[in-house]
């Protein structure tokens, strides 16, 4: 094993011999004494070796199964040795392996070795001291002598190749490398030095305004342990940047100075990769920096005198003993090099020993990808307050062009100066600054009052790296009174070109903007406003197929828009006319009764829409001889769409529907009322007027439970042969109807008018939810009385809507795992897809692990709501905490889950139902969080699976039917944001979500730490890397292919050499395939042959 277990471990010491400082040989063996794993991983015998160590001396060490023995001889030059361990039971095995002078973990044999033998199988057991040949020592070679000093070899020069992962180092943040080389590896070194790419980032991990303060630290090569600022040695090899650039530091002994410095000036280096190397000679009495970026080699020469190193350490990004504001950006290929061939001197010797194997990282965003963030058409009121922000595509980071582009039409209404169109930003802010902050305006677009009506197109620019810029380059387009006709905007960003460019294609004609010398800094994620955002009213009318283009070919002048929308009707419910009865028809000839057919399409219906969904008039002969009329529909309540009722179901009354024989109708004038429907505080109400006691408003309701989401089906209708008015009701596939009968008379129709939904004649707020399958009858079999006849003519051709999202679906916004840190991480918001609308069940499950750090008071991991609150209200309103998770140190440390429950709808409830589970020490390792929910169950549960244990969650709740679930994970506009890992982070939505989801294989995320430094000294003799991605699906075949290749790989001498041996095949494995099995036995064998290595 990797670990010096050989002492605890059976087999760890099947047969070894140690010479110890007390002057004794040690021969060791192991015995186990039962098949449970007892037994003695040290059974040994010691001799003295006394003086004859430092003569040949002949040693042998063998074992017999079948005798329970292990025998050694040790035949000195005047003595002899034996060493007999009885009752000694090796386990079977199919190889054992042999370390020969030098082992993991003890310091190695010093000396000579000579004729070495392993002997296997049938004989190789001596049960007695060998005479036959005569032992004859091995011939060395003795040193020549020489006659005049020898020459210095010429040196070895090799490309080392550093681990080609991105890591990051924000200014706020800790040492991302800190490495330590003892004074064992550092004899007879002459010469070091380290290098590695970077790539300042002003707005990521921290977000900067730019490179502000005097002194920004990158790395230190330091001789001193511990190091301080700037004592000798502090800065044997040290980089900072300043506001004069790249400051490159070293020490002089022999002026005793500890700080000699050297800049190389910058200019803009936001986002640009930047090789930076550094290095020195003993011999040539130099330090030697070098930048490249851009194809452009600069270098700094610093003469100095260093003493020969007796202890080096490397220290590179953080906030260097809190001393100096980190380096803020990434790194990548950082290598630390000593001995021979580490000294760097010219541009040759750069690009060929360092830059041929570290080439520049590869753009993170390399084609064209597209986030639809208006599918379709969708409206926007100048009064909503309801903001649709988009955070996309972690995937795709650091696009160096970007676009977004989409149709729009202004509905007129009294303007204000200026409405949002669209806001690309870079910022999180929370006060409207976004005409002062570089990156507020990334892309934005506004319609407004001036020159007669305009659209200003804006973009922002920084001019130095120092943060200075204009937040607000903006151009007018006069929209001429087109704007109210479809048109396209389209608005894109070219980094390498420096050039913003905007068109809008109006009905007659194209007008283009240019925006140029515009600087943006390069940033891994965009937030996107379509239509509102926190600080402007919103756009008044419609967008439609709006889309955030990102990377390649983004940027395109020769775009062209297609064909524009077509605006789609208001929502209506078709509904069929009524025919008119057969002329035949008589009292006494009465046609059977038939099922009507309703439309199936399901429309939304708003508590504050005007218009009808459906507004159906009939008269002449079509009612003549009529004495039977009805309607029915299946709605259901939403309480939260299309309109959220954030305070419930306040009014007293919400108009459903109304059938009226008054050509003028009003609110409550006989026959306004013929056969109606409201929504009350006690149930549905069924209203009818009776012309016999001249009582325009006789009713009845049917009281209802708990209606939220749920379909119901309403018949009303009235027979004048009956003098009656019935109603009846069912909730969703339930046979209990539900009725009401009213004993009314009313006067021969001549004129029918059925309308549905809408805030009829704006006397009362509309019905909130969904309606469907409308129907509208008169004439015999029109009046139901009985359920078997509304079961029959009414329900049975009208069945309930179908679910809306039956079948399981997954979103994986982390699919392997992600790194979130509390001082950089950004709110990131996830709608669910449209595809799953009204889900029923959904939960998250996901790996979490908790990087130490000072706490705050809560810690979000993650918040699933159907609100999107801009102040925070998440403990207070109904909806904000749907599914939530946050950490806490407090009670010695808990994990809050929460959730909320309505009680009535009318606004009562829980915002804030929980259950605190204790972490204690298991916050910083993998641990598997599930929390699901269940509407027909009303239940919130849910697991933590830590290491040892589980932890049950289980509340009741009852939630809201909404179409959208958004979900925050990491962090939200409120909390301090997790810290620490995130992995396989799933949010299930449908059918089956709420049945638990257990961790394949119980196996936690992998992850992709900071490179780690790749060390090269001079005694390293690797070359012809073949790198091989590891898979989950190959990992078990890449492992027999190297057993395969063990066998048939020759064994090449270990060289500790100045002129090293080339080795001619060697593999590096990486990928998340490689998740525990980096401990597996061949993969361990062939990494202690230098056969291969793992890149993490």
């Amino acid at each position: 094993g990797p670990d010096n277990a050989d002492v605890a471990k059976l087999g760890d010491r099947t047969l070894a011999v140690w010479a110890s400082n007390q002057g004794n040989y040690a021969f060791s063996t192991y015995t186990y004494t039962n098949l449970i794993g007892a037994g003695n991983p040290n059974v040994y015998k010691e001799v003295p070796y006394g003086a004859d160590i430092n003569d040949w001396h002949f040693i042998q060490f063998s074992y017999s199964r079948a005798q329970k023995k292990a025998i050694g001889f040790i035949q000195f030059k005047a003595r002899k040795e034996t060493i007999v361990l009885p009752d000694i039971n090796h386990f079977f095995s199919p190889q054992v392996y042999v370390n020969i002078g030098k082992d993991r973990f003890y310091p190695s044999w010093s000396g000579y070795i000579g004729k070495f033998k392993l002997n296997l199988c049938g004989g190789a057991f001596v049960p007695e001291f060998p005479t036959v040949p005569p032992i004859v020592p091995p011939q060395v070679t003795p040193t020549p002598k020489a006659p005049e000093p020898p020459k210095e070899p010429t040196p070895s020069r090799k490309c080392v190749s550093g681990q080609s992962s991105i890591g990051v180092a924000a200014a706020s943040g800790k040492t991302v490398v800190d490495l330590k080389i003892p004074g064992e590896k550092l004899n007879g070194v002459k010469e070091y030095g380290y290098g590695f790419w970077t790539r300042w980032l002003t707005k990521f991990p921290d977000v900067l305004t730019g490179v502000t303060e005097p002194w920004y630290f990158v790395s230190r090569l330091t001789t001193n342990d511990p190091y301080d600022n700037i004592r000798f040695g502090d800065r044997t090899l040290a980089i900072w940047i300043g506001q004069g650039g790249y400051t490159f530091i070293t020490n002089d002994k022999k002026t005793e100075n500890p700080n000699v410095v050297k800049q190389i000036p910058i200019t803009d280096i936001d986002g640009v990769w930047t090789y930076i190397h550094f290095s020195y000679s003993l011999k040539a009495e130099q330090a030697v920096g070098f930048i490249f970026a851009g194809g452009k080699y600069q270098t700094v020469v610093i003469p100095a005198v260093h003493p020969a190193p007796k202890f080096l350490r490397l220290v590179v990004g953080g906030s260097d003993l809190d001393l100096y504001p980190g380096f803020n950006g990434q790194f990548s290929s950082p290598i630390i090099k000593l001995g021979h061939g580490s000294y760097v001197s010219t541009e040759a010797e750069l690009k060929e020993f360092v830059l041929a194997c570290n080439p520049q990282p590869q753009p993170e965003c390399d084609k064209q990808y597209e986030s639809n963030l208006v599918q379709g058409i969708k409206k926007y009121d100048a009064e909503q307050k309801e903001i649709y922000e988009y955070v996309k595509d972690e995937n795709h980071l650091f696009p160096e062009e970007y676009a977004v582009r989409g149709w729009f039409k202004w509905n007129p209404t009294k303007q204000q100066p200026w409405h949002l169109a669209f806001r690309v930003t870079i910022n999180d802010q929370k006060t409207n600054k976004n005409a002062e902050l570089l990156g507020d305006r990334d892309l934005s677009a506004w319609l407004g009052t001036v020159e007669g009506g305009s659209y200003a197109l804006a973009t922002y620019t920084y001019t130095n790296i120092q943060g200075a810029g204009n937040a607000n380059q903006y151009q007018y387009i006069k929209h001429q009174d087109k704007h109210t006709e479809w048109h396209y905007i389209y608005f894109a960003y070219n980094r390498s070109k420096r050039q913003a460019y905007s068109a809008i294609w109006f009905k007659d004609r194209k007008e283009e903007k240019t925006f140029d010398k515009v600087n943006h800094f390069l940033a891994p994620y965009y937030r996107v406003f379509v239509g509102k955002d926190q600080f402007y009213p919103a756009y008044n009318g419609y967008v439609a197929d709006f889309k955030f283009i990102l990377c390649q070919d983004a940027f395109n002048p020769a775009f062209k828009p297609g064909d524009e929308p077509k605006l789609p009707k208001e929502p209506t419910i078709k509904v069929k006319t009524p025919l008119p009865p057969p002329k035949t028809q008589t009292p006494e000839a009465k046609p059977d009764p038939v099922c009507q057919e309703g439309d199936e399409r399901i429309v939304n219906s708003a508590v504050d829409q005007p218009k009808p969904l459906a507004d159906i008039q009939v008269d002449g002969d079509k009612l003549k001889d009529v004495r039977e009329y009805g309607y029915g529909f299946w709605v259901r309540f939403l309480t939260r769409y299309p309109v959220p009722l954030y305070n419930g179901k306040k009014e007293p009354w919400y108009f459903v529907s109304r059938l009226t024989n008054n050509v003028k109708y009003g609110n409550v004038e006989m026959g306004d009322r013929v056969l109606a429907i409201w929504l009350g505080q006690e149930g549905y109400t069924f209203i009818t007027n009776d012309v016999k006691t001249t009582n325009p408003n006789v009713y009845k309701a049917i009281p209802y439970g708990d209606i939220e989401g749920v379909w119901t089906y309403i018949y009303y209708s009235y027979s004048s042969i009956e003098n009656k008015a019935v109603g009846f009701l069912k909730y969703g596939d339930n046979k209990d109807y539900k009725s009401v009968t009213l004993d009314v008379f009313h006067t021969k129709p001549t004129y029918l008018r059925l309308i549905i939904g809408g805030t009829d004649l704006n006397l009362y707020p509309g019905f909130n939810g969904q309606v469907s399958r409308a129907i509208f009858k008169v004439g015999y079999g029109s009046f139901y009385d009985t359920p078997e006849k509304f079961e029959n003519f009414a329900c049975k051709c009208n069945p309930i809507p179908k679910a809306d999202c039956a079948k399981k679906a997954e979103v994986v916004p982390i699919p392997t795992s992600k790194k979130y840190e509390l001082s950089s991480a950004v709110v990131n918001e996830i709608a669910s897809p449209k595809e799953n609308p009204f889900p029923t069940e959904y939960s998250i499950s996901g790996w979490f692990k908790f990087t130490q750090v000072k706490m705050e008071p809560w810690h979000l991991a993650f918040r699933l709501h159907i609100n999107k609150e801009l102040e925070n209200k998440n403990a207070e309103r109904l909806g904000d905490r749907t599914l939530a998770v946050w950490a806490s140190p407090s009670s010695d440390g808990i994990y809050a889950f929460a959730t909320y429950t309505y009680t009535n709808l009318n606004g009562a409830g829980n915002p804030n139902l929980y259950k605190a589970v204790p972490y204690g020490k298991d916050l910083t390792s993998w641990h598997f969080i599930f929390f699901a929910y269940s509407k027909d169950k009303k239940k919130a549960a849910g697991f933590v699976q830590f290491k040892e244990r589980k932890e049950i969650i289980d509340l009741d709740a009852n939630h809201f039917l909404n179409e959208v679930v958004y979900l925050n994970i990491g962090k939200d506009r409120f909390y301090p944001s997790w810290n620490g890992y995130i992995g396989k982070f799933t949010l299930n939505l449908c059918g089956g979500a709420f049945l638990p989801q257990f961790p394949p294989e119980n196996v936690p995320p992998p992850v992709t730490p900071t490179p780690k430094i790749v060390e090269e000294q001079k005694d390293i003799c690797l070359r012809e890397t073949k790198l091989i991605e590891v898979t989950t699906k190959n990992v078990r075949d890449i492992i027999a292919n190297l057993e395969k290749l063990e066998k048939e790989w020759k064994p090449e001498r270990t060289c500790f050499c100045t002129l090293p041996q080339i080795r001619t095949s060697f593999i590096e494995l990486h990928g998340e395939g490689l998740h525990g099995y980096e401990d597996h036995p061949v993969i361990q064998r062939l990494i202690a042959q230098n056969q291969v290595r793992l890149r993490y």
